[in-house]
């Protein structure tokens, strides 16, 4: 019951600071490019916190880095709205990306000792995986707002992503206590749960449907679609970080967020999904 009043009391805090900066459009979303990057940042510092937590000695400082500079090169550079050198060319995406992977190999290459060669294989890896989860997976967030309406984008993408989450979790734990939970790494998690958080996310986007229909080209079948496609990028971004969770043999990936842990177990049905979502809109919804 507390852990369920505080998500409702973050909830309640989060959702009017998401709302407001999802109609402030100004400069290509700087309001919800912040929030973004500094998410970044932070789950960026949880996930080498997790890797050390197993003996992988990732650098803290670079993966803080990695996760504050990628997603802000993105943003800046698919920003056709800032001023002078702010306005970077969609080229420097590329050189940030080089820059990250190749730090990444350099430092362990240069601060390696003789006898700790074999120790270096998983910090790269460690490494790399920062660079790509959460850090590049963020940038998909930040491109949302390059969309055609993007402020209705956003909307919708936030509506069904928490209400998936919210639905399966609450509907877990109402009436999925004795059904089938399929998945050794999450074992709380029902198919009660995740049926009714598919079913719930498709209710909604039919309901957003039907009052901005020009959001989907006036297609209905695109709402389910996009349902779909939030629903199961949604549970496999949570199921993903959950194994990470498990094998750095942590609960929580952070303290920071009340009754849910750390930034990325806020965040990783978020960074998983813009993808699908950000893809499908460009090239389905809006070709």
């Amino acid at each position: 019951m507390k852990n369920i009043f505080m998500r409702l009391l973050l909830a309640a805090i989060a959702v009017p600071v998401i709302l407001f900066f999802i109609f402030q459009t100004r400069f290509n979303h700087l309001g919800m490019a912040l929030l973004f990057i500094t998410a970044s940042a932070v789950a960026s510092f949880e996930m080498a916190r997790m890797f050390r937590n197993m003996e992988i000695k990732v650098s803290i400082g670079l993966s803080v880095l990695n996760g504050t500079l990628i997603p802000l090169v993105f943003w800046l550079s698919g920003n056709q709205d800032m001023p002078g050198l702010l306005n970077l060319p969609v080229a420097f995406e590329g050189i940030v990306m080089i820059f990250a992977i190749t730090a990444a190999l350099a430092t362990e290459i240069l601060n390696t000792k003789e006898d700790q060669w074999s120790k270096s294989l998983p910090v790269i890896s460690a490494n790399l995986m920062i660079i790509l989860y959460p850090a590049w997976l963020s940038t998909f967030l930040i491109d949302i707002g390059t969309l055609e309406n993007s402020h209705l984008a956003f909307f919708g993408f936030f509506l069904l992503v928490f209400l998936n989450d919210s639905f399966a979790y609450f509907t877990g734990i109402l009436f999925g206590r004795k059904s089938w939970k399929p998945f050794p790494v999450s074992p709380n998690k029902s198919i009660v749960g995740f049926i009714g958080g598919f079913a719930f996310t498709i209710l909604s986007a039919v309901i957003y449907f039907l009052i901005r229909p020009e959001l989907f080209d006036n297609k209905i079948y695109y709402a389910v679609i996009l349902a779909l496609l939030v629903s199961f990028a949604g549970n496999t971004g949570d199921l993903i970080e959950s194994s990470l969770k498990r094998s750095a043999g942590v609960k929580d990936s952070g303290k920071l967020m009340l009754g849910r842990g750390g930034v990325l177990d806020s965040i990783d049905s978020l960074i998983f999904t813009a993808p699908f979502f950000l893809l499908f809109f460009r090239y389905i919804i809006q070709a």
